[in-house]
């Protein structure tokens, strides 16, 4: 059964899960720590970061640049603190079992722009392609559509129900230079399945992203707030991070 489901993988397109599944037939690693970053926010570093930003509203990111100390900083409730916590964990296992194998050229590689001021850490690299490790509950992971990683249904529903990963591949893209950017979600119960998403490189959706930055920072020069990103008294005002300067977060 398990050779019949390499064999389908391999078939579908995949590249990372056939390779992970076969490392695990015989597993041989040796001891390894997987370290869990603590919980405490990260102060901002001047840079727009893929897994942040990249949907955020102008003004937000104004402040977040002009006066990221008045932030107020989002409140991890136990069951988000669990999922982290384990995601954490698997996204070590997948890293070390990866390494090992050869499959990555790069792990925790970093990109930048500085003309737009953004930069982050790709999880990891394969030959000709960027990678990203997600996990993913049961209920979520099997509301994905059935196909290839590059099946177009399945990269419609991907775009749909998770935008800002979706956003984040395109920023990764856009730093790299890479034009196709590859997805492993793994499912956080038994049985472990995984599910691969390839997302192609859509210059005009990253390049909007690209243009936003720069008309932030412009702001940010010339000291005037952008347009608001919500309404007064709405659920986005109210649990705003920068509702405590915003004077629209303020009013509501």
């Amino acid at each position: 059964m398990q050779f019949r489901k390499l064999l389908t993988s391999l078939g579908q397109g995949e590249v990372v899960i056939p390779v992970i599944r076969a490392a695990l037939f015989d597993p041989d690693f040796k001891d390894f720590e997987v370290k869990v970053r603590g919980f405490k926010p990260r102060p901002p570093d001047g840079y727009f970061h893929p897994s942040t930003h990249p949907l955020m509203g102008e003004r937000m990111l104004y402040y977040y640049l002009a006066q990221p100390e008045k932030l107020i900083p989002e409140v991890m409730d136990i069951h988000s603190v669990m999922a982290v916590t384990q995601g954490h964990f698997w996204h070590s296992f997948i890293e070390r079992v990866g390494k090992d194998c050869g499959l990555f050229t790069g792990v925790e590689v970093e990109f930048r722009c500085e003309e737009t001021g953004a930069k982050g850490n790709m999880d990891a690299t394969l030959e000709d392609e960027g990678f990203e490790f997600k996990t993913a509950r049961p209920n979520k992971f099997r509301e994905m559509p059935k196909g290839p990683p590059d099946d177009p249904d399945l990269l419609a529903w991907f775009q749909g129900y998770w935008p800002g990963y979706y956003a984040q591949g395109q920023e990764y893209m856009r730093l790299s230079g890479y034009r196709r950017h590859r997805m492993l979600f793994l499912c956080m119960d038994w049985p472990y399945e995984m599910r691969e998403i390839l997302v192609p490189y859509d210059p005009f959706f990253a390049d909007r992203i690209a243009t936003k930055y720069r008309r932030v920072r412009q702001a940010v020069a010339d000291g005037r707030e952008p347009m608001p990103c919500c309404f007064q008294g709405s659920k986005e005002a109210r649990d705003c991070g920068a509702r405590a300067i915003c004077p629209v977060g303020i009013a509501s």
